[in-house]
């Protein structure tokens, strides 16, 4: 699956592959929290950390993933 990561440091992103839910809660660092849910997509992040640059209502990294990474296996 194709995520786009969006780090606290930086208002672009990355695109990033990943396999398994474990390597969507690496990318968040932790925890995985839901901010929106659209028809095509979801805004991921972990509690804590500082201010994200991109999200700023957000804190730490976040990732934004299609629909569908609840089905990732672990």
């Amino acid at each position: 699956m194709i995520v786009s990561l969006y780090t606290t440091n930086s208002i672009t992103h990355r695109t990033v592959e990943v396999e398994t839910f474990t390597e969507l809660q690496n990318l968040v660092g932790g925890d995985i929290q839901v901010a929106t849910q659209s028809s095509s997509n979801t805004v991921l992040y972990s509690e804590g950390g500082i201010p994200n640059a991109f999200f700023t209502s957000l804190v730490g990294d976040v990732v934004v993933a299609p629909n569908g990474w609840q089905d990732l296996p672990k």
